[in-house]
């Protein structure tokens, strides 16, 4: 009987994990980050507004002789909402995800010619924009704890203007970082 080959781990248990100094001549300055957050949050609240103009259509719609029950147009108005809203949501962390030199830009990003990059240099994956992008900077933590989180948020989006390498709270704990492409 052969022995059991142990995996190798990159990292000693216990050893922290080695990140890669960002190139300082590359990260994005905090006004073009800003303008790709108003961009991306432009297009989600685009899709946010079709969702409720559909809705509104569908519970708007009613015609007597339909045949159509009241309960059931009320039924799918919240269903075609809830759809617009949940692709609005995620809208950047699927962007986020695409491949090649694309990874790491949401719609704001990719027209300023940002990108977000790991330290690990790692291309992104959808856990990882998905963490980066509703838990840490969007619509989980202001939907959890409203009047908690704003204050919080606010210093996490002011951060990179005192930060050295000019990231904001979200990027330091998903160990990330915005650069210029």
């Amino acid at each position: 009987m052969a022995p059991k080959r142990r995996r190798k781990h990159h990292r000693r248990l216990g050893e922290r994990p080695v990140y890669a100094e960002p190139d300082t001549r590359r990260l994005a300055g905090y006004g073009r980050r800003a303008c790709a957050w108003l961009i991306d949050a432009a297009a989600s609240l685009s899709l946010v507004v079709v969702g409720m103009v559909g809705a509104f259509a569908l519970l708007s719609s009613a015609d007597p002789a339909a045949a159509t029950p009241a309960g059931l147009r009320a039924y799918l108005a919240l269903v075609v909402f809830g759809v617009f809203s949940a692709v609005a949501f995620a809208l950047s962390s699927l962007l986020m995800i695409r491949r090649g030199e694309r990874n790491g830009q949401t719609l704001g990003k990719q027209l300023l010619g940002l990108r977000v990059v790991r330290d690990d240099r790692q291309p992104f994956g959808l856990l990882d924009a998905s963490f980066r992008e509703l838990i840490l900077k969007g619509p989980v933590p202001v939907a959890l704890l409203n009047v908690l989180v704003l204050p919080v948020l606010a210093v996490s989006y002011l951060w990179p203007l005192r930060d050295r390498y000019r990231r904001a709270g979200h990027d330091l704990a998903a160990h990330t970082h915005v650069i210029r492409v």
